[in-house]
């Protein structure tokens, strides 16, 4: 064994994959990162973009202003997802849990 080789893990100073366990581990973790900062963009836009709409449009969709301006006052980083920012696909999964 190389006196430098002492500092390094077993697996790493033999070469092999597992000495690469962490550098995944970390990928996976910016991967995760980087989806939920995404996921909180979106949520933004999506926030803005019903502010802009009229009440008469709100209505048609059927949502009032007062759920968007609470929506809109909630931070986008919260998992915890109102009524009104809620997909047709989750809410049918809320519905599913429900029943």
């Amino acid at each position: 064994m190389h006196a430098n080789d002492r500092s390094l893990p077993r697996s790493a100073a033999a070469g092999t994959k597992d000495g690469w366990n962490g550098a995944r581990s970390i990928m996976a973790a910016a991967r995760r990162v980087a989806g939920r900062i995404a996921a909180a963009l979106e949520r933004s836009q999506q926030r803005r973009a019903l502010a802009a709409l009229s009440d008469h449009q709100l209505r048609d969709i059927g949502l009032t202003r007062e759920e968007v301006m609470s929506a809109n006052a909630r931070p986008v980083w919260r998992k915890d997802v109102p009524a009104c920012e809620q997909g047709p696909a989750e809410s049918h999964d809320d519905l599913q849990r429900a029943a």
